[in-house]
Order: structure tokens, then C-alpha cells, then sequence
């Protein structure tokens, strides 16, 4: 019974690898060699995206990385350039020191009064040039928003007398910005106006004259004159008379008017060194301007644009410096006992009515009144100071130009 399964058993093997195998085992080693080559096909697979997958992780990384760098120096590139705007800024608009200059016409030579002492006007140095010469070399620093404070470094070299090189370096965490410009003087302006009325003081109505000639070096009694209604009229129609006063304006302490057009109804200084300025850019209209000293406590008023008002009363130890114009549509009344009361005409007044009672001091270049000032042409004004006309407001209005500049990283 053994003898014939075990025959059975090796013809159903027989059968099984001439069938399945080829009947020499080669389909077993086909089976086992096609499922190796899928392993390894799909273990590549896996591998090269593996290798992808690590590359985009790392690029992305990077790109990340390389973005938040690349803002950072661009914010410290605006930061940087935002604080040397700020200083340029600085330098255009600095105001220096205020010196005596000599009065020269267009071709250069000195003026004089009519004393034939040279005419002395002060000039404030103002714009870029001034602020290196008074200031650099210097390092300050500059904020831009809530940005951490950046140190600016100014550095200059002497071109010439009139002309400065300047470099203006800004240094932030991750940039250095540098820019260089030259500085210059510029040369005097002499180009004149349209004229002037040539006297120091003129009256429409009235010119009661008791100061001492001891004190009035222009002497006003000669060198006045009296205008016409309609002159006068004119005058005031050009520079917008009457107005209407802002009656809370009372002007009591030291004051500078901005540019442009200012009603207050009153202006009272008494001692306490007040002092009042009107620039050449502003025109002041006002019912009453009083003013008056105090012991050796000086009150000043610098009238270099115009000044309108109805009554002007001054008195005690104060002084009224009139580069521009003064204008009084009633009564100008000047009283006082002393030298240091004092009313310097580098222009001139008009007045309706003058009144002047004690040792009155009256000073100045007495050069007239800028007619393009009052808006007058024509035969009404004359050429008396060599073709010039208020040449001084353009004496040292120094300028820049930037030549080169240039961002590094750190």
C-alpha cells in the first residue's frame, strides 16, 4: 500500500513542475526575479522622492530665510535713507548767526547814507553751506518711527571760500548709506526792485516835529515829505486796507509772525525785553500799537515786512526797527527823554499824522521804501540808492547739490 502512494504522490509532482515549472524549476526562479526588480523600483521611487521632497524642504527654507533677511536690509535701507532726508531737511532749513554787512549795489560797491557812512545791514545766514561751517564735522542721531535711532556721521572738506564737499554717512544694522554734496555760498543778490520813495518819513496829513537834533541823525524836519491823498490812498488800496480785526488777538509778550496776512486788534509791550518781529514775508494789520520801556529792560519791535496800524504810540526805553514798512493810518506819536529810545529807519514811515515830543533818537539808513513792497510804479517812485532796492534779503541764501551716493552692506 506504501508502494503505491508514494507512486501516486511522484506522478501529482511530475505533473505540478512540467506545468507550472517547465519541468526544470526556471518558473520558480522567473517568479522570484520579477518580485526583486518591483522591489527595487518601488524602493527607488521612494528614495527620489525622499530626495526631492528633502531638496524643496531645504529651498523653501532658504527662501524663507532669504526673504526675511532681504526685508530686513530693506527696511534698514528706508530707515537709513529716511534719516539722511531728515538731516538734508536740517541743512535747507538752517537759520546761522545775524552780522553786519555792507550795503553794495550791483556793481559791487558800498553804499552809503547821506552822511556818506557806509550803509550797515544785518543778514542772517541761513541754508546748507552755514549749517556745515557752523556745525560739521558732528555726529547725531536720527529716529524713524518706532525704528531704533541711526547715528548719521557729517564730515565736510574746504573746496573754496564760497564751497564746501560734504559727505553724509548713515549707518544702520545691515546697510551703510552715503551720500556727498557740495555746499556753496551763492554770490549776492544786487538785481534792485522797482524803487523806492527815497524819503525816511512821509506824512499825508501832518508833521509835528519836537525832537532834539541832538539825537535825529537823519534828521527828519529835512528829509520828509508830504504825500498826496491820493498816493496815500493808494498805498492802502494796494496792500488791502481796511480789514476787518480779529478782536481776541491781543498781543502781549515777545512774538514772530508767520508768513502771510495777520489782523490782531492790538499790540501792547511794556519793559519785560519783549521783542516782536514781523518778517519780510508777513503783513501785520493792527487798531493800536503801543509800546514803552522799562528801566534798562528794552522793548524791541523789527518791522521787516509791513506793519499797518491806526495808531502807533512809543514811549520809554524801546526801540522800532523798520527795514520794511511802516504804515499808520491815524496818528504816529513817538515821546521819550533818553538815548536809548530810538527809531531805526532803514525804510521808511508813513504816516497820516506825526507827532514827536522829547529827545527823540532817530536813526538808520534812510534809504526809502521797496515801492514793489507797496505795489507802486510808475513816476511815483525814484532811483536814489544806486539801483538797489532791499538787496540784502537775498545776501546768503546758500544752496546744495547732491553729486554722488551710494548703499553698501555691512
Amino acid at each position: 500500500m506504501n508502494d503505491g502512494l508514494n507512486i501516486e504522490c511522484k506522478t501529482l509532482f511530475s505533473l505540478f513542475r512540467n506545468n507550472i515549472g517547465g519541468g526544470d524549476m526556471k518558473g520558480w526562479k522567473n517568479v522570484n526575479s520579477q518580485s526583486g526588480a518591483a522591489l527595487m523600483l518601488v524602493l527607488f521611487v521612494i528614495l527620489f522622492l525622499s530626495i526631492i521632497s528633502a531638496v524643496l524642504l531645504a529651498s523653501t527654507t532658504y527662501s524663507l530665510k532669504s526673504n526675511e533677511k532681504n526685508k530686513k536690509i530693506q527696511d534698514d535701507f528706508y530707515t537709513a535713507e529716511g534719516a539722511v532726508d531728515l538731516v538734508l531737511e536740517e541743512m535747507n532749513s538752517y537759520i546761522g548767526k545775524t552780522v553786519p554787512v555792507e550795503l553794495r549795489d550791483k556793481q559791487g560797491n558800498v553804499i552809503t547814507d547821506k552822511k556818506g557812512k557806509p550803509i550797515i545791514v544785518m543778514v542772517t545766514q541761513t541754508g546748507p553751506y552755514f549749517y556745515l561751517k557752523d556745525k560739521s564735522p558732528l555726529t547725531v542721531k536720527k529716529s524713524i518711527g518706532d525704528k531704533p535711532p541711526i547715528t548719521i556721521t557729517i564730515n565736510k572738506t574746504v573746496i573754496n571760500s564760497d564751497k564746501f564737499l560734504a559727505s553724509i554717512t548713515a549707518n544702520g544694522s545691515n546697510v551703510s548709506r552715503n551720500i556727498e554734496l557740495e555746499a556753496e555760498k551763492g554770490n549776492p543778490n544786487f538785481d534792485g526792485g522797482t524803487g523806492t520813495l527815497n524819503k525816511p518819513v512821509y506824512y499825508q496829513g501832518s508833521l509835528n516835529y519836537n525832537g532834539s537834533s541832538q539825537h535825529d541823525e537823519i534828521n527828519i524836519r529835512e528829509n520828509s515829505e508830504r504825500m498826496s491823498n491820493q498816493t496815500f490812498n493808494t498805498i492802502l488800496n494796494n496792500i488791502g486796507y481796511p480789514v476787518t480785526y480779529n478782536n481776541s488777538w491781543v498781543i502781549y509778550n515777545s512774538y514772530r509772525f508767520t508768513p502771510g496776512i495777520h489782523n490782531p486788534i492790538q499790540i501792547t509791550y511794556s519793559g519785560n525785553g519783549d521783542r516782536m518781529v514781523i518778517p519780510k514775508d508777513a503783513t501785520v494789520f493792527a487798531q493800536s500799537v503801543n509800546i514803552s520801556g522799562s528801566g534798562k529792560t528794552k522793548v524791541t519791535i523789527q518791522i521787516d515786512g509791513i506793519l499797518v496800524v491806526e495808531s502807533f504810540n512809543m514811549s520809554g526805553n524801546s526801540t522800532v526797527v523798520i527795514n520794511g514798512a511802516l504804515i499808520v493810518t491815524n496818528q504816529f506819536s513817538k515821546s521819550g527823554g533818553g538815548n536809548d529810545d530810538s527809531v531805526i529807519i532803514n525804510s521808511g514811515i508813513i504816516a497820516n499824522h506825526i507827532s514827536t515830543n522829547g529827545k527823540n533818537n532817530f536813526s538808520g539808513a534812510a534809504k526809502g521804501i521797496d515801492c514793489s513792497l507797496l505795489g507802486l510804479t510808475g513816476d511815483i517812485c525814484n532811483r536814489t540808492d544806486n539801483g538797489t532796492s532791499n538787496p540784502e534779503n537775498n545776501l546768503w541764501e546758500s544752496s546744495m547739490k547732491v553729486i554722488d551716493y551710494e548703499t553698501l552692506r555691512q
